[in-house]
């Protein structure tokens, strides 16, 4: 190890600062010119604001890392735009931890099970895969106003998203939920994703909350048959055509003019009493289209499109 000057509780190695024990890293010396950083093997934590507004030439994660704490990265500017935590143990990404930083990429470990409220919001991500970690939960606004991000794959594992966790990502076509346990989409939580065209949401889906997927370009969507409650302004401003349902609940309640004003069609399960009686109220104004065992086929609209389609024939 290089040698350690001692400064009351305070231990500095190379241009860092760490705390006596050495797990915990406290960010660089105030004389630091050379922007490379490489943190020790004993580290354990990154603390809070540690590299806020700094420059950062090349960055070294040791293997046991596993936290990283609020606003240790905030608007850090990197020269490397990728970061790599494949071979560290990092579970946990605080507040703001890297929000306004530069990055392009980030590599994630299996072991990562949350990254909380704002962590990497507003940063240059273009793609993020977390499908082989361990994530539980995404805080309020951890993904959002990342502008150019044009893909993500979620983890199986996945629990919890909070708040606006994608809000006025503009590029993002596509999201699927499908083989995640989340139960409520929160409010806000695709808002203003202007190009989102495909969605497929998990059977585990209970709640959609408030301007969840407001302003958004999706033509179809398919509600699971768990759904108990969409709020009435989920879909605000919506391009949705075409309506799947296997849930068994009065649409009508979130059926508002602004929300659905282009909405054209609804397709249930034929034993949907709540949309029999509905049909009966809307008249000629809206299509209802009534299918055996709906509540048996895929989450996939196209899928579900398909079998429509071998019916009329």
């Amino acid at each position: 190890m290089a040698t350690i000057e001692q400064i009351g509780n305070i231990k500095i190695i190379g241009n860092l600062k760490y705390s006596n024990d050495l797990r915990l890293c406290l960010g660089p010396t105030k004389n630091d010119a050379a922007h490379i950083y490489n943190i020790i093997p004993e580290c354990e934590i990154i603390e809070s604001k540690a590299f806020m507004d700094t420059k950062i030439e090349n960055i070294i994660f040791p293997k046991n890392l596993y936290s990283i704490k609020s606003s240790a990265f905030f608007k850090a500017n990197f020269k490397n735009k990728t970061l790599d935590f494949k071979d560290t143990n990092l579970e946990i990404i605080g507040d703001s931890a890297f929000e306004l930083a530069n990055i392009e990429e980030v590599k994630f470990p299996n072991t990562l099970s949350q990254i909380d409220d704002r962590g990497f919001e507003e940063t240059r991500l273009k793609s993020i895969d977390l499908s082989n970690t361990n994530l539980e939960t995404l805080g309020l606004l951890a993904l959002a106003c990342n502008y150019d991000l044009t893909s993500i794959k979620l983890p199986k594992s996945l629990l919890y998203i909070g708040d606006g966790v994608f809000e006025s990502c503009k590029k993002l076509e596509e999201i699927n939920f499908e083989n995640t346990s989340v139960s409520t989409i929160r409010r806000n939580a695709f808002n203003y994703c202007e190009s989102l065209k495909q969605l497929k949401l998990p059977e585990s889906v209970k709640v959609i909350g408030s301007r969840a997927f407001a302003e958004t370009a999706l033509k179809e969507i398919v509600f699971p048959k768990n759904v108990i409650e969409v709020d009435i302004n989920a879909f605000e401003d919506s391009q949705i055509e075409t309506l799947y349902t296997k849930a068994d609940f009065l649409i009508k309640s979130f059926l508002g003019q602004k929300e659905f004003l282009k909405l054209k069609e609804i397709i249930c399960n034929k034993n949907n009493k709540n949309m029999e009686a509905a049909a009966k109220i809307w008249g000629a104004d809206l299509k209802i289209n009534f299918i055996d065992n709906l509540l048996e086929k895929s989450n996939s609209f196209k899928e579900i499109n398909n079998i429509f389609k071998d019916i009329e024939r």
